[in-house]
């Protein structure tokens, strides 16, 4: 069986080498995903000569197997293996708050994998689906804006950690633990200078 492939095209709208006039004919099948983004489903075979249809009309490209790309079922899968807190609120993975309002996350970015072949091949390396659960993380609309598009591994590791609640339970234990220490430490300094 073929691999497919997504072809995404962007226009180029000003400068000097702008787009063809009347460009879209030259893709048919494309369908409309944003204002400036333009999406073709294509095999291994036709690769090429889409690659020379975008040089020749001078439009931008970007092309990625098929696999990359963002599933559209996962949200409603993830959300159903992962139920709330009993409170009915979800826990963000990444920075621990508490909240109704919850994204589901992709760790490693679709945007990120789509541009750079070596992170793909380190997915294909380490058997993890884009769109799979090991790459999924249950995010607070903050974080989810913090993060964006970028790959850091932090985020990575905040997603393995935060996905136990235990680990959240462990943390705030030991913060306890920090500011009963300090005070403890205030009320003897206290004590014995000043009494």
């Amino acid at each position: 069986m073929d691999k497919m492939y997504i072809l995404e095209i962007h226009p180029r709208e000003y400068g000097v080498f702008k787009s063809k006039k009347k460009w879209y004919k030259a893709f048919p099948d494309m369908r409309q995903v944003s204002a400036q983004k333009y999406r073709l489903k294509i095999s291994e075979k036709d690769l090429s000569y889409y690659k020379r249809m975008c040089k020749k009309v001078r439009v931008d490209c970007l092309i990625y197997e098929d696999r990359f790309g963002r599933s559209y079922s996962y949200r409603a899968k993830f959300l159903r293996e992962h139920p709330p807190l009993p409170s009915g609120k979800y826990r963000c993975w990444y920075c621990g708050r508490k909240t109704r309002q919850i994204t589901v996350d992709h760790i490693i970015s679709i945007a990120a994998v789509k541009r750079d072949p070596k992170l793909q091949k380190q997915l294909d390396r380490k058997g993890i689906d884009i769109n799979g659960e090991e790459n999924l993380a249950l995010c607070c609309a903050k974080c989810n804006q913090t993060k964006s598009q970028a790959y850091d591994k932090s985020y990575i590791r905040r997603a393995k950690r935060g996905r136990h609640e235990s680990y959240w339970k462990f943390r705030n234990f030991i913060r306890l633990l920090i500011v009963l220490a300090a005070t403890a430490l205030v009320c003897f300094i206290v004590y014995y200078f000043y009494i």
